[in-house]
């Protein structure tokens, strides 16, 4: 009986190990899909000034140097004014990552306005373009920085010392500043102010808070008298100083601060200071969303979660209904800016190569003696011995020629573009930016036909078998082709007569440019590329939504024959490889129990 347990033990231990090889096996048969290795979108990083309590040396690792100019707990201007310095930081969702970036401005247009060394309201991201910006106060001046605070550059002076808040306009070309009671709109391709005006009924601008750009419009927070705070909504022109606005939110019980607005949801939040409220866009259904210290308020549309802090204070971050509110664990000095981590904008490299060929050319020269022309040819070096001649009669003087070097050259220009980085998106997935933020999106299937939406803009991706018919959609929901086929993409919502660019990864490769209709539709169909390789694909689509906002929407997709890398097949591929190891451990086992039966 003893015997007997100890056989069926051991016998379970072989099936154990069968089953544990039948498993690795299924493992080490699935294999991993294809990611191209393109920069892409990652983490949502916020980014901010840190909150600090003692001089800039003793906590960022900088060091203001005897005789400074000005010392604070943000930083320092150097003796002379010749440089300013500061720091900057970012930090992602969860808290982790914090990462310093140094601000270190010696050069351009008065350096010792460049640096936030004296504290700011409000920082700003360019995700487009890949740029920081603030705005000073003590030394006036709107200054930007690149993401990693390289370049830093002062592009408006401030004229006022008072730091104020700002707000960016998606395009990157406008910037809009609040000081002194006033808008200014600055134009960043040259740094020209220009003050503002807007008329509507009650419109008083003073007591100005936070602002925010959205779908053409401009928001400010207004705080008129006591406690009494507006919002006010202003569409923007920029080719006049006088905007038309009206109020949308209107005697609210506590001032207003900071302002943000759900592109995704059409809705507006403000922070009053005590609380965080939202409305939608037209002032209607004012709700209370959070209760607690909030001087800023940050929209996550992609998690569907807000950002609320006060400068000084941990930030919080929570549902956008205001639930399950926990500390990101850092302070900030003032308001944050949340974006998509790693965007970078498309880089041009141009190389210029000249050159130079330097030839000796001999000129024709005519001689007059005696009416002979001597005509010498080209050479290296011609010399002809001086002296007289006798040739067939004729007279000739003989000349000597000093050769002419004639340079030529000839330039070559050879420009390299790096693309764009793309959204990452797997197979049978697909989402959508906007402006560089993540959006929530909608995915639909009809009719082999893959839709991605978000609010008013949508695309369509249908893939077409060589035959021309449609291509069905896989198992997985996806897109699938192989290298002879071709897809199908159209869009709606996109900017009226505008061109989407439109993109294949992993090898970026530009298949063409869609032309939008007066409606903001478009359709087109492209082949694959030549050389593209089985795997997962993306189609990329960039483009304008009909705000004017930078819109980029993203397919996965996949080339080549699902059946090779279907469960089944990996399946059939196991089974007879562990019923093997199976015989393998079983065989053994039950020749050595029939011997010592026979020797028994």
């Amino acid at each position: 009986m003893i015997s007997h347990s100890f056989r069926l033990v051991r016998t379970k231990g072989q099936l154990v190990v069968a089953l544990a090889a039948l498993m690795a096996l299924l493992v080490v048969a699935t294999p991993s899909r294809q990611v191209d290795a393109v920069a892409q979108f990652t983490s949502t990083r916020v980014y901010y000034q840190p909150h600090a309590t003692t001089l800039w040396n003793t906590w960022s690792g900088g060091s203001c140097p005897a005789g400074s100019r000005y010392s604070t707990n943000y930083g320092c201007v150097f003796a002379n004014s010749v440089s300013s310095h500061s720091t900057l930081r970012y930090t992602n969702l969860d808290g982790s990552g914090t990462t310093d970036i140094p601000i270190n401005c010696a050069t351009g247009t008065n350096p010792h306005w460049q640096a936030p060394w004296n504290g700011v309201n409000k920082i700003l991201v360019d995700e487009v373009n890949g740029k920081l910006y603030w705005e000073n106060s003590f030394e006036p001046g709107i200054a930007r920085a690149n993401l990693d605070g390289t370049g830093c550059e002062l592009i408006a002076n401030g004229g006022y010392y008072n730091k104020g808040y700002i707000a960016l306009d998606p395009s990157g070309d406008y910037l809009y500043s609040i000081q002194n009671n006033g808008v200014r709109r600055v134009k960043i391709s040259d740094g020209s102010v220009t003050p503002l005006t807007f008329t509507g009924q009650g419109i008083t601008v003073t007591g100005l808070g936070d602002m925010v750009v959205h779908n053409g419009k401009l928001y400010v927070a207004i705080n008129n008298s006591g406690s009494a705070g507006h919002i006010m909504e202003a569409t923007i022109d920029v080719t006049s100083t006088t905007q038309t606005a009206r109020l949308i939110v209107t005697a609210q019980a506590t001032g207003l601060l900071g302002l943000d607005v759900d592109h995704v949801n059409n809705k507006i939040y403000w922070a009053t200071g005590s609380l965080v409220k939202r409305a939608n866009l037209d002032g209607t259904s004012i709700e209370t969303v959070y209760n607690g210290a909030a001087n800023f308020v940050q929209v996550l549309p992609a998690e569907s979660k807000i950002l609320v802090g006060v400068a000084g204070s941990n930030m919080m971050i929570m549902d956008m209904s205001g639930a399950n509110a926990t500390s990101l664990g850092v302070k900030s000095s003032g308001f944050v800016t949340a974006v998509v981590a790693n965007v970078a904008p498309p880089t041009t490299t141009t190389t210029t190569t000249t050159t130079t060929t330097t030839s000796t050319v001999a000129p024709s020269t005519t001689v007059a003696a005696s009416s002979t022309t001597s005509s010498i040819p080209a050479s290296s070096t011609p010399t002809v011995a001086s002296g007289n001649a006798s040739t067939s009669g004729s007279t000739s003087t003989s000349t000597t020629v000093a050769a002419e070097s004639v340079a030529t050259t000839s330039t070559s220009t050879t420009t390299t573009t790096t693309v764009p980085p793309a959204p990452e998106v797997d197979g049978g997935e697909g989402t959508v930016l906007i402006g560089g933020k993540k959006t929530a999106v909608e995915v639909s299937r009809s009719g082999n036909k893959f839709t991605i939406s978000a609010g008013d803009v949508s695309a369509t991706l249908t893939g077409l078998l060589s035959s021309g018919e449609v291509a069905p959609l896989d198992e997985e929901g996806a897109v699938r082709l192989s290298t002879s086929d071709m897809f199908e993409v159209s869009m709606e919502g996109f900017a009226a007569n505008s061109d989407v660019d439109v993109w294949m990864y992993s090898t970026p490769t530009k298949l063409g440019t869609a032309s939008v209709n007066s409606n903001g539709e478009a359709t087109e169909r492209y082949a694959l590329p030549g050389a593209i390789e089985a795997g997962t694909h993306r189609v990329v689509l960039r483009g304008e939504n009909q705000a004017g906002d930078p819109i980029e929407i993203a397919f996965g997709m996949f080339i080549g024959s699902e059946s090779q890398t279907s469960t089944a097949a990996k399946i059939l591929i196991a089974i007879p490889i562990t019923l093997a190891i199976l015989l393998g451990l079983l065989i053994p086992t039950a020749l050595r129990r029939r011997r010592k039966e026979v020797v028994a």
